[in-house]
């Protein structure tokens, strides 16, 4: 029986209270400090949506709007005021934690009330909505469609996720997951309603994704296809990016230095090796990445467990994913943490079991592994970036360091499913 000592609605009250105070702090560092609380980004939305409706232009106009145009139209209530765009987020921000809450109470969690608050009182998710990054929008679509799946709405759970695959195209990498329920549960009870299912997800998310893309793209054409999609696959930002990646994506910039070739012993040979095959191979990144995500979710929903049961256990394999996804991904900036986040408080029976068997070191070294492994990157990425020190190697390892620390979060994370 729960013993939590606060109701969701006072929990979803006093987060909303805190929202509200930072965009309001927010609106007022803007305009008395140098440094600005709101996101760049949050100026490229709302340059998209200038160009589109006063300029009468494209949402593309805006150099770096690399988003569908769906988002441009979201925008549309900073017509009247530029700050309204950052209302709309933190309101998608607390509908993530009412779904958060009634997907808890719909698996049975222990501890629904204080699951959701790892979501709602977490700074980093605050801070994201309300300096006007607009990734809630990816978080609430997820967690709808999940919501509705385990309430077995597949045709509408289908469609929203089709929605969400056109947002971003990373959630594509949840159809393994999707898939592997219906195949499990059909092979455990031998029920062809599990392939029917399947299929009316299937075919809901694919006629989504394609009648809305096709629309989009019927008003905005190729350009939309490229910044939206395509960049995404080749990008190689090499500010602000943890990925271990980075310092290849960094020397990408330096065609000296690509072109040139170093001696390597090959076949018990010395030979040249030309840095171009390294620097320009993106399959060489790719490649590890897609795998594992591939892999891990087909072992672990076929993995026999007794702690969660099927819907839990879908849940806490796409976090799992998504962890995966992020940190094996060769570009991997703040904003992706949420990504994940998302899915923390579906672990709230796990670190709350720890808590009560006074296991605190357990979640100390959870916690600061997380935490260590990127500060330890900020510090020589501030190094290099504002102090112009030569830090290549340290922050090579640093990156090589903050994935060994996820690796190890997702490792403790498995043992729960």
């Amino acid at each position: 029986m729960s013993t939590e000592i606060i109701s969701f609605k006072q929990l979803f009250a006093i987060s909303g209270l805190i929202r509200l105070a930072l965009l309001l702090y927010g609106i007022y560092q803007d305009e008395h400090s140098v440094l600005k609380y709101t996101d760049i980004d949050y100026y490229v939305f709302y340059d998209s949506l200038i160009s589109l409706f006063r300029n009468k232009g494209s949402p593309y106009d805006r150099d770096t709007f690399r988003y569908t145009p769906l988002l441009t139209y979201m925008m549309v209530p900073c017509l009247w005021n530029i700050h309204l765009g950052k209302v709309l987020f933190v309101i998608f921000d607390l509908m993530c934690g009412f779904y958060i809450y009634k997907i808890l109470q719909k698996i049975n969690t222990k501890f629904p009330v204080y699951g959701t608050a790892l979501w709602l009182l977490n700074p980093m998710v605050m801070a994201i909505s309300t300096r006007g990054n607009a990734e809630s929008i990816m978080s609430f679509l997820m967690l709808l469609c999940l919501y509705l799946f385990i309430n077995k709405k597949y045709f509408l759970s289908g469609a929203i996720y089709g929605l969400s695959i056109h947002f971003k195209i990373y959630p594509i990498v949840y159809s393994i997951p999707f898939s592997c329920f219906f195949i499990y549960e059909f092979s455990k009870k031998k029920e062809y309603k599990y392939i029917k299912d399947w299929v009316i997800f299937g075919l809901s998310s694919i006629f989504t994704l394609i009648c809305v893309t096709y629309l989009v793209y019927k008003k905005f054409g190729d350009e939309f296809l490229e910044h939206t999609y395509f960049y995404h696959m080749v990008r190689s930002d090499h500010r602000h990016n943890f990925s271990v990646w980075n310092m290849v994506l960094y020397m990408e910039q330096i065609p000296e230095v690509i072109k040139q070739d170093l001696f390597v012993v090959n076949n018990n040979k010395l030979g040249p090796l030309n840095m171009n095959v390294i620097f320009d191979n993106k399959f060489l990144s790719t490649f590890p990445q897609l795998a594992i995500c591939f892999i891990v979710p087909l072992i672990l929903f076929f993995k026999e467990t007794t702690k969660s049961d099927i819907t839990e256990k879908l849940i806490k394999i796409i976090s799992i994913q998504t962890m995966l996804f992020v940190h094996f991904n060769k570009v991997i900036t703040s904003q992706y943490f949420i990504w994940y986040l998302t899915y923390l408080p579906f672990f709230i029976d796990y670190f709350m079991d720890q808590f009560e068997n006074k296991e605190y070191f357990g979640l100390i070294k959870l916690a600061a592994a997380w935490v260590s492994g990127q500060a330890v990157w900020l510090l020589f990425g501030f190094l290099l970036e504002f102090k112009n020190k030569n830090v290549f190697i340290q922050l090579f390892v640093a990156g090589c360091t903050m994935l060994i620390a996820n690796v190890y979060v997702i490792c403790k994370l498995i043992e729960s499913i």
